[in-house]
């Protein structure tokens, strides 16, 4: 017996990823303040309230079937999706608000939305815990880490010399 596990995925585009994160940008925002369109774009809408702001996610996800994958030049194998997130946040205190646009590309369709907004938010939480971690463990946030030095060329030549640098 033979067994073929298909695994999906869910990848973030980041901004220096600048020609698939550019099409993923015009694809989403093409159909933001449109209507759901049956067999082509869904969303998922969810608020949620806690360390004292209110957030609202929309999350948009495209699919046009497997012509996806020659859109992003065959790079991604599998791709049927693209995902937008637009986090809108406001500190209840001060009324502040801000919003986040980020983009994703998926082998998944764009049948379940909220699974696909659910598995995005589960990502972020494992990755500020790992954070938290980092902070409390190992004091990061107290690092005096120096970002910019400046040398002395006459301390850089005797260093050099002596085999320091």
């Amino acid at each position: 017996m033979i067994s073929i596990i298909v695994l999906n995925y869910i990848i973030a585009l980041k901004k220096n990823q600048k020609k698939s994160y550019k099409l993923a940008k015009e694809i989403i925002d093409g159909y933001e303040n449109r209507d759901v369109i049956f067999n082509r774009v869904t969303r998922h809408i969810s608020e949620s309230t806690g360390h004292g702001r209110l957030e609202k996610r929309i999350c948009t996800v495209v699919t046009y079937g497997s012509i996806m994958e020659s859109m992003f030049k065959n790079k991604f194998v599998g791709l049927k999706s693209i995902v937008g997130v637009k986090s809108e946040r406001i500190i209840m205190s001060t009324g502040e608000r801000t919003q986040e646009n980020r983009y994703y590309i998926t082998s998944l369709d764009n049948t379940t939305p909220e699974e696909i907004s659910s598995a995005i938010r589960q990502h972020w939480s494992i990755e500020n815990n790992l954070h938290w971690q980092l902070d409390v463990t190992f004091r990061e946030d107290d690092s005096k880490k120096v970002t910019a030095a400046i040398i002395c060329p006459t301390a850089a030549s005797a260093a050099c010399s002596s085999g320091w640098l």
